[in-house]
């Protein structure tokens, strides 16, 4: 489901897509700062909101998912890894305080190193630019 519970430790799998898109693609829309930023808090809220109010099913899992999809593209700030947060965060044992203050670090660290990916790795050879 994209959570593992040990104990208390929760793994977010949303995050390394996160980077992986961020590092390979910092061209690309989905890489944009304020998008990685906005995707995985708006996913996580939307997650920790319904499961106050919906039954823990698959279900409502995918509701989650929807809702958080949903909220992303209307305001036009889709990255795409980050909306598996709703479902992780909607099944998710722990806090609501702890869990946002997992996505807030996470998110917040991903956004610099979108930042950083975008102003430092655009300029690095690919081996694809033109012979001279």
């Amino acid at each position: 489901m994209g959570q593992m519970v040990v104990d208390t430790s929760i793994l977010l799998t949303s995050l390394i897509s996160s980077a992986v898109v961020i590092i390979t693609a910092p061209a690309s829309k989905a890489s944009y700062p304020a998008r990685v930023l906005t995707s995985h808090l708006v996913a996580a809220l939307t997650g920790l909101v319904l499961r106050s109010f919906l039954p823990i099913s698959p279900w409502s899992v995918a509701a989650a998912v929807g809702f958080a999809l949903l909220i992303v593209l209307v305001a036009d700030r889709l990255h795409p890894p980050a909306i598996a947060n709703a479902g992780i965060m909607f099944s998710a044992n722990g806090s609501t305080l702890e869990l946002i203050g997992l996505v807030a670090v996470t998110a917040s660290i991903l956004t610099g190193a979108a930042f950083l990916s975008r102003h430092c790795l655009l300029r690095v050879p690919t081996g694809k630019e033109p012979l001279s």
